[in-house]
């Protein structure tokens, strides 16, 4: 009965809520590789913070202070998706698909070069939600502290210093590589055994927002920055853009996703790409080599969606 579904899925939860209590950070991050943190200093320039990010390829990365040579200071967080929300939004750029196509790759750089890419990244920090906090956290934390969090709609979280270590950033996908390490653990089991729908994770086409192939990605990026959803945790209610889009093509199906991963890599001379129809754009800068789309249906397991999601080492499924 579905009473007795939802018994079993509120005792399901419960119990891996116990798991993610039971772990610290730290653990958590034993398996994954150290990188020494990349930042940038608050007065550097936005372009700067372009070349940063395409050089270690990463989508983000702490911004600091330049005052205190004593102690970092951490500001927030720039990303590649606060740099685009910036030119996205940008008054000359609100024009239709036809007058983009008159406008050169030199041109649309020259028109967003004095505006936003010569401009230091503190002026353009916090204007996104996740841009405004930096979310810090001790090794030996429990890894429920941090997935509170990361359901809040964080997507990284920083890690102090252990001793042996300096700071390191963990990310939603560096948890969900975790716990898919763990699948038949004694209390995570229960819940990845039952299927996404019985978990209430399906949701209905009418609330799906989804952009067209014939779209461009800059439009594309538009509409994933406008549309905002709350979402409430830690008796706090956080307000933040869409994640992902799903591409649908005539025929009305899936063929590709966009999210702020399809601009890892970006440089300021391939920014004119964002003018291009949101598939070229995505496998120009790919070079061609597209993730793969997963798809699960209802009545798959939790089990089956976090391994298909890893092992394809991508965000989501549709």
């Amino acid at each position: 009965s579905a009473a007795a579904a939802a018994s079993s899925s509120s005792s399901s939860a419960s119990s891996a809520a116990h798991f993610l209590q039971k772990v610290t950070v730290e653990q958590a991050l034993k398996s994954q590789i150290w990188r020494e943190i990349v930042t940038i200093g608050e007065h550097e320039s936005v372009a700067n913070a372009l070349k940063k990010l395409h050089e270690h390829r990463i989508l983000s990365m702490p911004v600091i202070s330049t005052e205190n040579k004593t102690n970092t200071q951490y500001k927030g967080v720039i990303s590649l998706g606060d740099v685009i929300y910036e030119i996205v939004f940008h008054p000359s750029m609100f024009r239709s698909d036809d007058e983009f196509k008159t406008l050169s790759g030199t041109q649309f750089i020259q028109e967003i070069e004095k505006s936003i890419l010569s401009k230091p990244v503190s002026l353009i920090l916090g204007h996104r939600p996740e841009s405004q906090e930096l979310w810090v956290f001790k090794p030996q934390d429990r890894l429920s502290r941090v997935a509170e969090y990361f359901a809040r709609g964080a997507h990284r979280v920083m890690v102090k210093s252990n001793g042996h270590y300096g700071p390191r950033i963990f990310s939603q996908s560096d948890c969900v590589r975790y716990i898919a390490q763990h699948l038949h653990d004694y209390l995570v089991e229960p819940i990845v055994r039952l299927s996404v729908e019985e978990l209430g994770m399906v949701k209905g086409p009418e609330s799906v927002i989804t952009m067209s192939t014939k779209d461009t990605a800059l439009s594309g990026f538009r509409k994933l920055m406008e549309i905002q959803w709350t979402r409430t945790a830690l008796n706090k209610t956080g307000v933040w853009d869409l994640s992902a889009l799903p591409i649908i093509n005539e025929r009305g199906r899936v063929v590709g996703t966009l999210s702020q991963s399809d601009l890892r890599g970006i440089t300021t001379h391939t920014l004119p790409l964002l003018m291009k129809p949101v598939m070229d754009f995505r496998n120009a800068l790919s070079g061609g080599k597209l993730a793969p789309q997963v798809k699960v249906s209802p009545s798959d397991t939790l089990m089956s969606a976090i391994s298909k999601i890893v092992k394809s080492r991508i965000h989501r499924a549709w």
